[in-house]
């Protein structure tokens, strides 16, 4: 899947001539608002973007049902996307390789530009240009990621695009008791725990959307269309509630998810990590082969 740009330039006789170039592709998508018309389409919905970005390293992605008519047109689905070009290619480029080798797999004269963009980022010794974290299974500390596309996409070691969070409790993928109120805190303390496996905070943040649902705001058992049946002070409430939890980090002590602190404050398998697989990743740069390997051993048993 490609995504791709029209240019003009000047030829040699001064004439202009238009073309068009593959600028980008599905891999090079770090973050996806995907907007539905109803919660109904989603299935449908989820089967061809899983075809278009693939499973592998995907996106981050917020996901909301707004209401019929809403949309443009309308329109059932509607989506935006954030891309860094060349990010595909370099997450998936293997240790070792000639990355000469990069231009004589890539088809046009952007992508050649891409080439020599990865290659340089490659040979950047200060940050990555773009890294992943995708949640494949069940844990404590930050709910399982359900559908193609990955919990946080981080672009040149600084900047994370997180997906979006519902009320879930990761250890059971059910919604938290007590309300909305309580699943708008559960979602800011999920949001916290992926940004300290992360190593940050909800201090970090610099902007987020609160979606809330209609039903909350407005009174369904009377008649929608009186203003005065509609609970203006949500938004105060969440909004308190929002600020409280970014001042708080969600209840987060940081480290508590990265493993910085684990020992003290949880006892947890590979740190909370979802599998051995990340933990090792994450984790092998701060600890021994002996303790990497005793984990190992006691997950075999």
């Amino acid at each position: 899947s490609s995504l791709d740009w029209t240019f003009k330039k000047k030829d040699g006789c001064g004439k202009t001539v238009v073309k068009n170039e593959i600028a980008a592709t599905s891999r090079d998508v770090v973050f996806v608002h995907l907007y539905l018309s109803s919660i109904s389409h989603f299935a449908n919905i989820n089967e061809f973007y899983q075809k278009f970005f693939g499973t592998v390293l995907p996106p981050s992605r917020s996901c909301v049902a707004v209401g019929e008519n809403v949309l443009p047109g309308g329109r059932r689905v509607m989506l935006d996307c954030l891309i860094q070009r060349g990010s595909g290619t370099y997450m998936r480029i293997q240790p070792g390789t000639n990355l000469d080798t990069l231009y004589k797999s890539l088809p046009s004269t952007c992508m050649k530009q891409n080439a020599t963009y990865v290659k340089d980022q490659i040979m950047n010794p200060h940050h990555k240009l773009r890294s992943t974290l995708h949640v494949q299974t069940i844990s404590h500390w930050a709910p399982i990621c359900v559908g193609p596309y990955s919990q946080a996409n981080t672009l040149r070691s600084g900047i994370t695009f997180l997906a979006g969070q519902i009320g879930l409790v990761p250890a059971t993928m059910s919604l938290v008791d007590g309300g909305w109120k309580q699943e708008l805190v559960q979602c800011w303390k999920n949001a916290a725990s992926v940004l300290d496996a992360l190593e940050g905070s909800l201090k970090d943040v610099i902007g987020g959307v609160v979606y809330v649902s209609s039903d909350v705001v407005i009174d369904t058992s009377m008649n929608q269309k009186d203003i005065s049946m509609i609970h203006d002070n949500v938004w105060e409430v969440a909004n308190k509630i929002s600020k409280l939890q970014l001042k708080t980090n969600g209840g987060i002590i940081p480290g508590q998810i990265d493993g910085n602190k684990a020992k003290e404050v949880v006892e947890e398998k590979y740190g909370g990590y979802e599998d051995y697989e990340t933990w090792k990743e994450v984790m092998a740069s701060e600890m021994n082969e002996e303790e990497i390997l005793t984990n190992e051993n006691d997950d075999d048993n």
